[in-house]
């Protein structure tokens, strides 16, 4: 009787240890999973500032970009090129933010940031023309969300967070009207 009564307890300890452990492992997952998403979303500023870094410190690409936006057909071949480079590169570090938030690694809210930073960039007439020949080289439901949210009509027509000159901004919203 006293070794079933021991059996008892030692399983009542055993018990209330188990519970304590998945307590302490629901604790670290939770953790874990903020971690994860705290450095998803660092991740991805860091790239997204990337897009910005490569014209601010190359004059010659702030010139191209300008140009490529007020007057698209004015471009050189060379210029086309590293105008539809800097395209891949932005759309490729969105798709990246549209996979992880697809994956639960990114809020909404932080993704709507980064879509309402580069959308409007398909507002322009060069970018209008590479996205719909580009898009088919991106992964699908990314595409079929840009293209959603392009005919929404949710999304600034002026970038927000970059400010071009007035006769370019003023060629962008005559083209896309």
């Amino acid at each position: 009787m006293m070794i079933e009564k021991q059996g008892n307890i030692g399983e009542f300890v055993a018990a209330i240890a188990t519970v304590i452990t998945l307590i302490y492992l629901a604790f670290q997952l939770r953790q874990n999973t903020r971690a994860l998403k705290a450095a998803a979303f660092q991740n991805v500023t860091s790239e997204m500032g990337k897009n910005v870094e490569h014209i601010m410190d190359n004059g010659e690409l702030a010139e191209i970009l300008v140009k490529g936006t007020a007057e698209p057909e004015s471009l050189t071949p060379a210029e086309t090129l590293r105008l539809s480079a800097v395209y891949v590169s932005s759309f490729r570090r969105l798709e990246s933010v549209y996979v992880q938030y697809s994956l639960g690694t990114m809020e909404q809210e932080n993704k709507q940031g980064f879509e309402i930073s580069m959308i409007p960039l398909l507002q322009m007439p060069f970018c209008q023309k590479w996205w719909s020949e580009a898009k088919i080289a991106f992964y699908e439901p990314f595409v079929r969300h840009i293209d959603e949210s392009m005919d929404s009509g949710k999304f600034p027509q002026k970038m927000p967070s970059i400010r071009l000159p007035e006769s370019a901004e003023g060629s962008a919203a005559r083209n896309s009207s």
